[in-house]
């Protein structure tokens, strides 16, 4: 891959800097939700996409995917639920779709008669090109390039062609719906295309849509060392999620980003190196969304680093009926203990 060009590269000020002076539009995007547990509110958007595909009800996914998409409705924790809801479809889809069924999908038919059920639903179509682009990676396998025959790479160049081609073609109808960009982040990554051609990709899409999460987590596994990244070109690219959303999230993004791959097992150290501007953008979110589940994924985040005393503001939030610092001595025990694991720095 080419190198970043400049507008990545001026995210390499500090975090505070790189996000200054900067004009996305405002995030008009609420907490849609029944209570303040971020666990149970995606697991609701997840069991109405499962029961809508077991019934093949068309018509419902449509409605959700329409509704979480010109709402913007956010978790209580900030995230999109129009994201969970195509994490879920497209999860949901892939069952069954393996080296031993030859990586052709048992729910290609689905996708289908989706499409036909409303050719014009972004959503629909945004998921054929994603279902094509979960075939390429099961023919690729997950070894290492090396490992792989050239069988496998002609299914998986066939498979990432077919992806590009639905959304060129349905670019103007299917681009409404922002998972349009985070599958295309998929498909650039599988194509090997350089980071100038990612970048203009990503200026376009948070152009049209700064704050949706998914096209910046997708397009983050591009920047990591196994696909010719390095922590600080990863670190730029978190700069960048920060700066194009700041106008409303602040410094947010920047520990977003970590956060989605530590979650995923993708990169072992959150903000290596940066702990000042993680923790910043820690308490960016908080200030926006300040629910238990953001409280603990800081506080847990804050003992891995071994800042005992940021540690212990999420452990005041999460506990606002202790009488006093000392009722957390066992917490900052545990924390301790977490901190000389030595997973952060």
């Amino acid at each position: 891959m080419k190198i970043l060009r400049l507008s990545f590269l001026l995210a390499a000020l500090t975090l505070s800097q790189s996000c200054m002076g900067v004009s996305s539009p405002p995030d008009t995007g609420k907490v849609e939700a029944n209570s303040s547990n971020e666990v149970v509110e995606r697991q609701l958007v997840i069991d109405q996409v499962s029961t809508a595909i077991k019934a093949n009800d068309f018509a419902g996914l449509n409605r959700m995917a329409d509704h979480y998409r010109t709402s913007r409705a956010r978790t209580p924790s900030g995230m999109w639920k129009l994201g969970i809801f195509h994490a879920s479809v497209q999860y949901d889809l892939s069952e069954g779709l393996n080296r031993a069924s030859g990586c052709v999908s048992p729910n290609a038919d689905f996708v289908r008669k989706w499409l036909e059920f409303d050719p014009r639903q972004p959503a629909a179509i945004v998921t054929a090109a994603d279902l094509r682009m979960t075939n390429a990676w099961c023919h690729r396998g997950s070894g290492y390039a090396n490992q792989v025959n050239e069988q496998q790479w002609e299914g998986f160049r066939e498979e990432t062609r077919a992806a590009f081609d639905i959304l060129e073609e349905s670019r103007a109808l299917a681009s409404a719906d922002p998972e349009f960009y985070a599958v295309m982040a998929s498909a650039y990554r599988a194509s090997n295309k350089s980071w100038s051609d990612l970048a203009d990709m990503l200026d376009e899409a948070t152009s049209r849509e700064p704050y949706y999460h998914r096209t910046y987590f997708r397009a983050a596994f591009s920047y990591l060392p196994q696909w010719g990244g390095s922590p600080g070109t990863l670190d730029q690219f978190a700069r960048y999620a920060a700066e194009r959303t700041s106008t409303s999230d602040k410094t947010g993004f920047y520990a977003r980003i970590y956060w989605f791959l530590e979650d995923c097992d993708c990169a072992s150290r959150i903000g290596a190196g940066h702990w000042d501007d993680m923790k910043q953008s820690m308490r960016d979110i908080y200030e926006r969304y300040p629910v238990e589940f953001n409280a603990q994924n800081m506080l847990d985040v804050s003992c891995k680093a071994g800042d005992e005393d940021e540690a212990l503001y999420y452990m005041r939030a999460l506990h606002p009926e202790a009488t006093g610092d000392g009722d957390f001595v066992l917490m900052i025990a545990g924390c301790k203990a977490m901190g000389a694991m030595g997973s952060v720095s």
